[in-house]
């Protein structure tokens, strides 16, 4: 239980730091593509989340002033990726005039400094339309290239869009990438899948109780905190979560698997079976 209420804290707090951006794009994406499946971005059908560098930065952005920082995060939803960048800026805050015994003001030190964010790119990827593979450019120490692919689109006049990520450890490269791998799978799984029913989206989110506190028992999720070291040579924290009690079956490439049964096999066999009997008779 101790699990439980760790992660639904966590949930709540993306919730209302991201839920209005989240709310924003899956509106934008139904106004756009009316005929399309909707994109759910609620908190409950997200997969993973984590900070990225992002390296092809100036295709979106434009040259950026040197100084800029900025903090990229992808977040991986059953039903498509949303990519957010933000710029953290720095504010001086002044705290009062204090008076010295001779009755002027001293100001030193007198200053507070705090950070806020300013948006500066989003953009979300439908699972049908996105692709994700490794990076053009070799690994090496503290750099762990990967590709995030908007995938082209004739009938809708879309070239092919690439951003170009990198993490500073091996786990969260291999991390994103096969939890976005398994997103599409399932995706493909499902369209191939005659429908059950329309399914009931999941616009608020409920932090505790009922259906989401027994989701939750069955698809734990830890944070888990990595320190990457900038150009700055500062220390910032890279931070993603992933599942931990599913574990994904990749099929490797020439490896076949065997077809069950089905009720159509058994009754071949036993008019097989039946022939052979009225052969002896």
């Amino acid at each position: 239980m101790e699990a439980v209420a760790e992660h639904i804290n966590e949930m709540q707090k993306i919730y209302e730091e991201y839920g209005a951006i989240f709310d924003d794009l899956s509106k934008m994406f139904k106004d756009i593509y009316p005929l399309k499946t909707p994109a759910d971005l609620s908190v409950g059908e997200l997969q993973m989340y984590g900070t990225v560098e992002w390296c092809n930065v100036t295709d979106s952005l434009g040259k950026v002033k040197k100084g800029t920082e900025l903090e990229s995060t992808v977040f991986v939803f059953k039903t498509g990726v949303v990519f957010l960048c933000r710029e953290r800026l720095k504010r001086r805050k002044s705290k009062g005039v204090h008076m010295n015994g001779f009755g002027a003001s001293a100001a030193r030190g007198l200053f507070s400094e705090s950070y806020d964010t300013a948006e500066r790119f989003r953009t979300l990827i439908p699972v049908q339309d996105v692709q994700v593979r490794i990076g053009k450019v070799g690994d090496m120490d503290g750099h762990f290239w990967w590709e995030l692919v908007h995938s082209r689109c004739d009938t809708e006049a879309r070239p092919e869009r690439v951003y170009q990520f990198c993490n500073s450890t091996l786990e969260a490269k291999t991390d994103f990438m096969r939890i976005i791998r398994q997103t599409i799978r399932d995706c493909v799984r499902k369209m191939n899948l005659p429908s059950s029913g329309s399914s009931s989206s999941k616009n608020k989110y409920i932090p505790c109780g009922g259906k989401r506190l027994e989701a939750l028992q069955t698809n734990s999720r830890s944070t888990l905190s990595k320190k990457r070291n900038n150009s700055n040579g500062k220390t910032d924290v890279e931070r993603h979560s992933m599942e931990l009690e599913e574990k994904f079956k990749i099929d490797e490439e020439g490896v076949f698997r065997m077809r069950s049964k089905t009720v159509g096999d058994l009754n071949e066999n036993l008019s097989e079976s039946e022939e052979n009997e009225a052969e002896f008779v």
